[in-house]
């Protein structure tokens, strides 16, 4: 099977969503309240070069796919693919050069989630 990139958009919301829901469930069962919204991270892989996302999913969002219908609100959903100064797409995780980019990328997304948690108290249930 051939891999779509556009594929890969869908398959990371699905996750988040399933991730806000299933957090939220164990919150309940430990006694915690449910969360409105949590930002949720992730990063997939295209080849070899890893791609950033950062999906807000709220309650309201879970609660439509809950019931199957269609979001009244857009969803917002951040993606960042690190270019590589060659630009060359075969070029990837494999150079050096590449690889410190890709780093430098994480890591400050990984501060931004950092800060953004210590700011807000929102901590998503998301063990970091």
């Amino acid at each position: 099977t051939l891999f779509d990139p556009r594929d890969s958009d869908a398959r990371v919301i699905t996750e988040a969503i399933f991730t806000f829901q299933h957090n939220n469930h164990i919150r309940g069962e430990n006694g915690l309240a449910s969360l409105d919204k949590v930002m949720i991270p992730d990063i997939i892989m295209l080849r070899t070069r890893p791609i950033f996302y950062k999906i807000l999913v709220t309650s309201a969002l879970s609660h439509f796919v809950i019931e199957g219908t269609y979001p009244k609100e857009t969803t917002m959903v951040s993606r960042c693919v690190v270019v590589s100064p060659s630009q060359h797409l075969r070029e990837g995780i494999e150079s050096l050069t590449y690889q410190r980019i890709a780093l430098q990328h994480f890591c400050f997304q990984r501060s931004c989630q950092i800060v953004v948690k210590e700011v807000s108290g929102l901590d998503g249930g998301i063990d970091y």
